[in-house]
């Protein structure tokens, strides 16, 4: 399996400013490295997977393989700029599914403007939301789908949300009630986890097989989630960490997940955090926003 790491970011830009400086002793002709150059790296090929830096809150860009564009939350408003210079850069105009895995501002803070600049054909959200959803004119232009565990839906031949939580019997807890779901695309799967807490992990463990390649991490990295047996079923390889304002990273959890083995990226460290599956591997980008 390909897999990117920073320390491999980390060794190929030292080896390049090496190799730069020795070819700048012959002539004026070298090129600069620079973010723009790591972007040539990106396969044209693949499901892109963007897990986009934000000042608070959580929204993934998914570029599919038949040209379909997919955000999942749309983050705090305190972020729209940040979200909407994301998806002009990407020169996106369409997006043609919009996941909703919360009512929490911190996911959906931006709703309204990405339905009415991008007019979803497809919104997706907690069975829970149903009356909120049916009740908003922007979204009378699109086809509404409540979800709830044991649901699945195929975005293309490759690619599918298989549906884990919320259950039927729904928790006290807002945070609890967020929508789980695995993005599967070929071998690999992506699992998107709200802001679910340990109470949660645990049903997970009994009630699904949580394998998966690429981990988002629960509740901004809080010691609410993120327990050992959780990150043991789910033996990911990536875990990608959204920030949320005034938050930081529990310093216990970043401890569990690389004592699991895996390569941790909080976004408000790295910037945009891309993941290319090609259906057999992937490969992992930084980009600095």
């Amino acid at each position: 399996m390909i897999h990117l790491t920073r320390s491999w970011y980390r060794y190929l830009y030292i080896f390049l400013v090496v190799t730069l400086l020795c070819l700048s002793m012959g002539g004026p002709s070298s090129e600069a490295f620079t973010p723009k150059n790591l972007r040539k790296m990106i396969p044209d090929e693949g499901m892109k997977v963007y897990f986009i830096q934000l000042k608070s809150g959580e929204a993934t860009f998914i570029q599919l393989e038949n040209g379909e564009g997919m955000l999942v939350d749309t983050g705090s408003k305190t972020s729209q700029k940040e979200l909407i210079r994301f998806l002009s850069e990407q020169q996106i105009e369409h997006i043609h599914h919009l996941v909703i895995t919360s009512q929490q501002e911190e996911f959906m803070g931006n709703f309204e403007l990405i339905a009415d600049l991008y007019e979803p054909q497809h919104l997706y959200y907690p069975f829970y939301l149903d009356d909120l959803f049916t009740s908003l004119e922007l979204t009378a232009q699109a086809e509404l789908h409540p979800l709830i565990e044991g649901d699945q839906v195929t975005l293309d031949e490759a690619c599918a949300i298989k549906v884990f939580h919320p259950q039927p019997r729904l928790s006290l807890s807002l945070q609890d009630n967020s929508l789980v779901f695995q993005l599967v695309h070929g071998d690999q799967c992506f699992l998107f986890t709200g802001t679910v807490s340990k109470k949660v992990e645990k049903e997970l463990i009994k009630r699904h097989d949580l394998r998966s390649h690429i981990l988002k991490v629960s509740d901004f990295g809080s010691t609410n989630a993120s327990s050992e047996a959780f990150l043991e079923e789910v033996d990911a390889h990536v875990a990608i960490i959204f920030y949320r304002s005034a938050d930081t990273i529990e310093p216990e959890v970043m401890e569990r997940l690389e004592s699991s083995w895996m390569d941790v990226y909080p976004v408000k460290k790295h910037g945009h955090i891309l993941v290319v599956s090609q259906k057999e591997d992937y490969r992992v980008f930084v980009l600095p926003s």
